[in-house]
């Protein structure tokens, strides 16, 4: 976790070029995340960085990002954690992943349908609504 909070500093500062990046500890989760700024006048926006080996919970991800909401109390950090959190994955070739995870993240249960599934749910739904449209009325 040093290793991965590390680079995203790193890659945050450097690469990014973003300003005022910071490390915080949450003793609660026993977790390190990092906040930084787009802008020096920007609110700050909160990255996670996990360890691209590790497997992650999205329930956990969502606990991450209400504790550190509640652990930056009533400032504006606290406003950006509350509506959204960077993920920033590290992979041990040294690339950086940013994800933004918003709240109420919702795992996908079950196979994703298949792009021919979807134009047909597609087309099912306009499908009530132009026969609504093209019959005649007998008035």
């Amino acid at each position: 976790l040093c290793f991965a909070a590390y680079r995203v500093f790193i890659y945050l500062q450097q690469e990014k070029g973003l300003t005022d990046v910071r490390y915080h500890y949450v003793v609660d989760l026993r977790t390190l995340y990092l906040t930084a700024k787009r802008e020096a006048t920007a609110l700050p926006e909160i990255y996670l960085p996990v360890l691209s080996t590790t497997d992650l919970d999205l329930e956990q991800l969502d606990l991450f990002r209400a504790n550190i909401a509640s652990a930056r109390g009533d400032g504006d950090d606290a406003a950006v954690a509350a509506e959204s959190l960077m993920l920033a994955i590290c992979d041990p070739s040294s690339t950086v992943l940013l994800y933004r995870l918003t709240k109420g993240i919702k795992s996908i249960s079950g196979k994703l349908p298949s792009r021919g599934q979807l134009m047909r749910q597609k087309q099912l739904q306009k499908t009530p609504k132009e026969a609504s449209k093209v019959t005649p009325s007998n008035s």
